[in-house]
C-alpha cells in the first residue's frame, strides 16, 4: 500500500510565473545530443518576442538547475529572424545560470548569418549519414550535431558510490550502483534506480517528466525532486521499516513514497 509520507515538506513548482508560464518550459524542447544538450526555441518571432524566449530560457533552466548547471548547451534557432544581439542576449541569460554555451544553430540564412556575427560557427544538426550542410558546404564531423540514438544511450549504468560534491546528469534513465551521499547531486531526464542508499539530492524527470520515478534500496535523502515537484524529507522517519527498499513517484503533486517491490 502506497504512504503518502505527509510528514516530507513539499513545495510548490519552482516555475517563474509571467504572462505565458503555463507554456514556457514546453515551449523550449531539450534533447540529448553526442556534443551536448540541444535547446530548440520557437521558430515565430512574431508569436514568441525575444524576451519571451529567454524568460522561458530562464525558466527551463531555474527548474532543474542541477541538472543544466554546467552543462555543454547548443541552442537552435530554427527558423527564427533574429540578429546578433538577440543572439548575445540568449547567450547571458545561459551563461548566468551556470551552463556552457557551445554554440548555436539555424535553419535561415538569416540566423546563420547572425550566429557568425556573433563570434561563432554555426552549428549543424543533421544526421549521422549526413554530409551536407544546409547551405551547400561540405560538413565536417566536428560542425555536425549527430543526435542520440535513444535506443543506446537513453539510459546510463555507473558502478560508483557519490561523495559530497560529486554531480551526475543524464538525459535518460540511470541506474546507479552504489550510495548517493550527502552533497552529492544526481539528475536525469528520466527514471532514476539507485541499488544503495541515498542520501544526497536527487531529481528524476528533470526536464519536465511527471511520471519518473526514483527507486533505491534506502532512502535519507537531503532532497528529493521529480518533475517541478519537490520535498524535503522528515526528521523522522515512520511507517517504513529501516533498510527496506522504496520507490518514489508524483501522484497529485505530491511525492508519495511507498515500498519498492522487485517481482
Amino acid at each position: 500500500m502506497a504512504q503518502n509520507v505527509q510528514a516530507y515538506v513539499h513545495d510548490p513548482p519552482l516555475l517563474a510565473r509571467g504572462r505565458f508560464a503555463d507554456g514556457a518550459v514546453a515551449m523550449i524542447k531539450v534533447r540529448g545530443t553526442r556534443e551536448g544538450l540541444l535547446l530548440t526555441v520557437p521558430d515565430d518571432a512574431r508569436l514568441h518576442s525575444s524576451r519571451e524566449v529567454a524568460a522561458a530560457l530562464a525558466a527551463h533552466l531555474d527548474d532543474a538547475e542541477a541538472f543544466f548547471s554546467g552543462a555543454d548547451i547548443i541552442v537552435d534557432l530554427g527558423e527564427r529572424d533574429l540578429d546578433e544581439g538577440e543572439i548575445a542576449f540568449y547567450r547571458q541569460v545561459l551563461e548566468e545560470r551556470g551552463v556552457v554555451v557551445r554554440g548555436f544553430t539555424a535553419a535561415s540564412p538569416q540566423g546563420r548569418a547572425a550566429i557568425r556575427k556573433a563570434g561563432y560557427h554555426p552549428l549543424q544538426v543533421a544526421p549521422p549519414e549526413r554530409t551536407t550542410l544546409g547551405d551547400g558546404a561540405a560538413a565536417t564531423p566536428a560542425a555536425q550535431i549527430r543526435p542520440v540514438n535513444p535506443e543506446i544511450e537513453e539510459a546510463r549504468y555507473l558502478r560508483r558510490t557519490l561523495r559530497s560534491g560529486a554531480r551526475i546528469r543524464h538525459h535518460g534513465n540511470l541506474v546507479l550502483l552504489g550510495d548517493i551521499n550527502a552533497g552529492a547531486e544526481v539528475a536525469a531526464a528520466g527514471d532514476i534506480i539507485v541499488w544503495g542508499t541515498i542520501r544526497g539530492m536527487v531529481h528524476a524527470g528533470a526536464l519536465g517528466d511527471d511520471s519518473a520515478i526514483i527507486c533505491a534500496l534506502g532512502l535519507n535523502p537531503t532532497q528529493l525532486r521529480i518533475g517541478s515537484h519537490y520535498a524535503l524529507p522528515p526528521s523522522e522517519k515512520k511507517g517504513t521499516i529501516p533498510g527496506t527498499p522504496e520507490r518514489v513517484r508524483l501522484e497529485n503533486g505530491r511525492l508519495v513514497v511507498e515500498p519498492w517491490k522487485m517481482k
